[in-house]
């Protein structure tokens, strides 16, 4: 199987309104041709064969050599989405990705990135460097904003004056929960772990501590800011309309 390292012109920026299925006709790119892992999946799950993802609109791919393996599974609508499979990495993308702004996922060395179903993201970066070994997974009906960070390494060292020894390195990567929503400027840093049904508020930096789910988390660090909470993809008008007969009698209170 041949490897294409795709270099293409900028995309555009669709309106919110828009779903970002296509690109401009305009757009090229340029294949070399190398070794590597390339799985394509259908609506139903069925693997694509001889699939090419210089064929994917919106997406530019880069393997590092036949130890790279990118899946990705249809349906999906990328605009701008940079994907670099450095070598003995695995980046998977699961069904229903929207990419709306642009997505970049970097991995170097023995680095997986895995992103479940429904990812829905303006704009984001993964980036699994230097360190070999660290990891960034997404778990369903993941909803972000824009300018979102994941990092699970520091990028250099601090270490101790007595024994020498590095005090920063890295031991799980970055775990993201189902149904989450990250606000916009979100920072996720070296063992992060988000549970399942939590909101991180606008320009939060979540750091490698233990958080309940159904929470919001907010600050610098980020700390648990409300528990037993949920979050829809209605705004507050939609949702009020459309469950208002299911409310339930009790003390009104709002995240002011």
């Amino acid at each position: 199987m041949n490897v294409f390292i795709f270099l293409r012109e900028d995309s555009f920026m669709l309106p919110d309104q828009t779903r970002p299925d296509q690109t401009r006709p305009d757009q090229r790119t340029v294949s070399v041709s190398r070794n590597f892992s390339f799985k394509y999946y259908d609506e139903a799950g069925n693997l694509i064969p001889n699939a090419n993802p210089e064929d994917i609109p919106g997406l530019t791919v880069e393997f590092a050599d036949e130890t790279s393996e990118l899946e990705i599974h249809r349906p999906h609508a990328f605009q701008k989405t940079s994907i670099v499979v450095g070598k003995n990495c695995r980046v998977v993308i699961l069904g229903n990705a929207t990419v709306w702004v642009s997505l970049k996922i970097l991995t170097l060395n023995q680095n997986e990135v895995h992103i479940g179903r429904n990812f829905d993201v303006r704009s984001a970066d993964l980036v699994c460097k230097p360190e070999p070994g660290v990891n960034i997974r997404i778990g369903d009906d993941f909803l972000g904003s824009s300018q979102l960070l994941f990092r699970p390494s520091d990028g250099h060292t601090i270490y101790s004056l007595e024994t020498k020894k590095p005090l920063n390195e890295p031991k799980s990567g970055i775990r993201v929960g189902n149904h989450v929503w990250f606000g916009q400027r979100v920072t996720c840093l070296k063992d992060a772990v988000v549970p399942d049904n939590c909101i991180v508020s606008f320009g939060s930096i979540v750091t490698r501590q233990v958080f309940p789910s159904n929470a919001v988390l907010g600050g610098v660090p980020a700390k648990v800011l409300k528990t037993g909470v949920n979050w829809s993809k209605l705004n507050t008008f939609r949702y009020r309309r459309k469950f208002a007969s299911e409310f339930l009698v009790g003390p009104e209170s709002d995240m002011s």
